[in-house]
């Protein structure tokens, strides 16, 4: 056992090293030849009430002030004579905790001047490259990707010509054609036939756009976004037809939506008569709100953030 003090004085380091062979008693008078041994001047060895099994403890003074002593429950406490903290078997604790550089320098970690008590418990391993460390606002830890939470996806279609005969009064139906191409995405997937299926829940901003065409005149037809094969009230708009021209429907809308839901266009007419409609051109993007990457939110925030290399040896701090 070694303790290192550098505060004896400004040109000196003190280090106390304790051998104790495997077969020595630890008694009261080995303690006491310790502190004959290693006393006097500005560092001292003493003797406290308590210590493991029933020995008494070692209490190391620098200049009269303690600077370590030995806990009866087997740990350390080091910069005060009162504990601070849970005070748990084998703990370490103190107001400040400074580790240092095999050559030179050192860091260290200090509490608040009166904090709410709380203790982190650290992941299980070194995580992947570029985590970032997340709190479940208990104290447990882990480890995220800094893009978990960005989500955006597209789709389009040029001339699909999707056919929808006889269209029923009121009756929506979807857009779905093995034409319409995917586009990009991240967190959502594109599935044939246009359709975007979402991963992370969350509110998503819904741009689409429709052109298609009926074969009579004066038919109101309605475009709107459909959610799991139903379509709400999401951000539909309408125009009202010219017998075999192309006419122009878009929207936008914000959705609430879980992870698993998918999204789709949606059309109908309102009127009667039946009328034949096709679907000449389809485009969505679909968009998560509030999405920015942890790594984003804090240097937008603040100045820098520290990254694990994945393999425990080194965090680096990033601005």
């Amino acid at each position: 056992m070694a303790i290192k003090s550098a505060d004896v004085n400004t040109t000196q380091q003190v280090i106390l090293s304790l051998l104790v062979p495997s077969d020595q008693t630890l008694s009261s008078a080995y303690y006491a030849s310790l502190f004959a041994l290693f006393g006097g001047g500005n560092v001292h060895i003493a003797l406290g009430s308590t210590g493991p099994a029933a020995v008494p403890s070692l209490v190391f003074e620098i200049s009269g002030i303690e600077v370590a002593r030995e806990l009866s429950t087997g740990g350390w406490i080091f910069g005060a004579s009162t504990p601070v903290g849970p005070g748990t078997s084998g703990s370490i604790e103190a107001l400040t905790e400074v580790l240092r550089g095999a050559i030179s320098g050192y860091v260290g970690l200090m509490a608040p001047s009166s904090p709410t008590s709380y203790i982190l418990t650290f992941p299980s391993n070194a995580g992947a490259a570029d985590n970032v460390l997340r709190t479940d606002g208990y104290g447990v830890t882990s480890w995220v990707s800094p893009i978990a939470n960005e989500a955006f996806g597209s789709f389009w279609g040029l001339e699909i010509s999707q056919l929808q005969t006889g269209a029923v009064q009121n009756t929506w139906y979807f857009v779905d054609s093995a034409a319409i191409g995917g586009g990009e995405v991240s967190n959502v997937t594109s599935n044939a036939g246009g359709k975007l299926t979402i991963t992370n829940t969350g509110r998503y901003l819904i741009n689409w756009s429709l052109t298609l065409e009926a074969n009579a005149n004066n038919k109101h037809l309605l475009g709107g976004v459909g959610v799991n094969g139903s379509v709400a009230g999401y951000g539909q708009a309408h125009t009202e037809s010219v017998t075999n021209q192309e006419v122009c429907l878009a929207g936008t809308c914000i959705i609430p939506l879980n992870a698993g839901d998918y999204v789709q266009l949606a059309f109908r007419t309102t009127d009667t008569g039946a009328p034949n409609i096709n679907i000449d051109d389809v485009g969505m993007t679909i968009t998560r709100l509030g999405a920015v990457d942890p790594i984003t939110k804090y240097l937008t925030d603040n100045s820098s953030v520290l990254l694990t290399d994945n393999v425990g040896n080194q965090l680096t701090e990033v601005s």
